[in-house]
């Protein structure tokens, strides 16, 4: 017994060592958190290096080991280069080589999984290589064309906010009001107009789902520690395992929601009026 542990564990230590030899990171690599293990990678500081969880988790190790406004950190498969230095964010965003993104398989496989379907590749959020590049000068240029970022919108913006404050002014007469989502509301309806060509009344039940949704949709998206991320056939063996679950139900509603959406838009497309970004989407062949 005891020579058979003594073989495992020059095994392992072999294995480890063979490991450490392989993945190696080159010197000019950004600086990172010391202990990277085999499979998990930097995984260990999400699970006992913070009492956070998370984004706020990441935000935590960033102030502890990032240097010169830089950190990588390797969440099992998945490699990141977290920058938190607006000057060094603002030069990566005027190289070619930070303005494209590469295919990673395990975004893909993830992606699927929240899609519940076969298009790992589309989109802006979770799109790679080509397709992530046509999609998003497409978006940027089309939102430009309807006034984003531009003096046009500030029309859209002070109407908002005149409705904004006289529904402040209308809540708050029965006592004080909470107001955590409310200027949500006030930043989804003046968006909305642009995406949808719709802006909803603050009464409208349809907006506070959609804030609601949406609100689910993006703390959903936070980094949350799970073995399934490392391993992903437990989602098909132990689906509670991974809080993934959860976030492809919140994606479902919200996928349901815009698919109802774009079909109206269908119905009534005409492209001699195109009124808004969807309208646009469907003019393209």
């Amino acid at each position: 017994v005891l020579n058979t542990m003594i073989v495992l564990i020059i095994f392992g230590s072999v294995l480890v060592l063979y490991w450490y030899y392989k993945t190696r990171l080159p010197d000019d690599y950004p600086p990172s958190p010391p202990i990277r293990l085999p499979i998990i990678g930097h995984a260990v500081y999400s699970f006992f290096g913070t009492s956070a969880s998370g984004a706020e988790a990441i935000d935590e190790l960033y102030e502890r080991f990032s240097k010169d406004g830089i950190m990588a950190f390797h969440m099992g498969p998945f490699k990141m280069v977290i920058i938190g230095n607006y000057e060094l964010l603002h030069q990566c965003y005027k190289l070619e080589e930070t303005n494209y993104r590469h295919a990673n398989k395990a975004i893909e496989d993830l992606a699927r999984f929240l899609r519940n379907s076969d298009m790992s590749n589309a989109g802006i959020i979770e799109g790679s290589d080509k397709i992530w590049t046509q999609q998003r000068r497409f978006a940027l240029s089309t939102l430009k064309d309807f006034g984003f970022g531009k003096a046009s919108m500030e029309i859209l913006i002070n109407e908002e906010v005149v409705q904004f404050m006289e529904y402040l002014d209308e809540q708050s007469q029965s006592g004080p009001i909470a107001v955590a989502n409310m200027f949500n509301i006030a930043v989804l309806n003046i968006l909305w107009q642009i995406v949808a060509g719709q802006r909803f009344d603050y009464h409208d039940k349809a907006l506070n789902e959609l804030v609601t949704m949406m609100n689910e949709a993006i703390l959903s998206a936070g980094i949350k520690p799970s073995l399934a991320l490392i391993f992903p056939f437990l989602r098909t063996i132990y689906p509670d395992i991974d809080p993934v679950v959860m976030n492809k139900q919140i994606m479902l509603k919200v996928k349901n929601f815009l698919a109802d959406l774009v079909q109206e838009h269908k119905s009534t497309f005409d492209q001699s009026n195109i009124r808004d970004l969807i309208d646009s989407y469907l003019l393209e062949p």
